[in-house]
């Protein structure tokens, strides 16, 4: 599998820069964990860095399940992205309960709204219901990424996202034509910085996240009508490490940064008006 997928290679260029995107493999793990170790460790209160003992093992995984995707440039990676298709319904389960807290007995909505086709968040009663995720239902976790802070800006991360989500539109495609899921989810994960006060105004992350949703939606079912996508936000924390613990056991709500889960889900079967 991860021979074939690394046949799929996307060249980004700007008037800065010339990038190329593939999925991670072997040999990237020694630079993907310097990079987390000497710079993403230093924005803890943005990102999930696990303790020191688990970094590695947590990169090899996602390697070797073809979950981790890189951007170099002159052969040095200046970042990188985990996204992946949840197929194992204990995994789902945990993401969505205890990370994103989308459900379970913690579950709290603060928005929903709708993301039209012109990019704009807006509130809807066609989306004030709360999704229900069903066994059968698609749901890919766009779990981590991490960019240079000089190579931020040019759209790295953008490309890396329509990448990794390319490499699972065969599956998300069998899933909807054999009609075993009636929708597809993008799940993520939001600080209270760069999620903002007020959805779909900056610095909420979650627009530049949706356009690259939608690019993957037009791809993969082709609708002939414009692509609106359901959006939720959820209270949450960003599950916050001791970076010398030696389990790998988040810190206390008290002491985690708080946050937002996020979905974005598109119904094939439905528009909203």
């Amino acid at each position: 599998m991860q021979q074939l997928l690394l046949m799929l290679v996307m060249v980004y260029w700007s008037a800065q820069a010339m990038f190329e995107c593939r999925l991670a493999c072997d040999v990237d793990v020694p630079q993907i964990l310097s990079l987390m170790n000497d710079e993403a460790v230093r924005e803890t209160e943005k990102l999930v860095v696990l303790p020191k003992k688990f970094r590695k093992s947590f990169v090899r995984e996602a390697v070797d399940r073809d979950r981790l995707f890189v951007a170099t440039k002159n052969n040095q990676i200046v970042a990188y992205k985990k996204l992946f298709l949840l197929t194992d319904e204990i995994e789902k389960h945990n993401i969505l309960t205890n990370e994103l807290r989308c459900e379970g007995k913690e579950s709290q909505c603060v928005f929903s709204g709708l993301v039209n086709q012109d990019g704009l968040v807006v509130r809807s009663e066609a989306a004030d219901r709360q999704p229900k995720f069903y066994p059968y239902d698609a749901c890919i976790y766009d779990e981590l990424d991490f960019t240079k802070n000089a190579f931020r800006g040019m759209g790295v991360n953008r490309t890396l996202t329509e990448m990794a989500l390319n490499t699972i539109t065969p599956q998300v495609h069998d899933m909807l034509s054999n009609r075993r899921a009636s929708s597809v989810s993008l799940l993520y994960g939001l600080t209270n910085s760069n999620a903002g006060e007020q959805p779909g105004k900056l610095p909420d992350r979650t627009m530049s996240i949706a356009k690259s949703f939608q690019k993957f939606v037009h791809q993969l079912d082709g609708p002939s009508e414009p692509i609106i996508l359901e959006y939720y936000r959820y209270k949450a924390f960003v599950p916050t490490f001791d970076p010398d613990d030696l389990d790998c056991i988040s810190l206390p709500d008290e002491k985690a940064i708080p946050g937002l889960g996020c979905v974005l889900t598109y119904r094939p079967r439905e528009r909203y008006v």
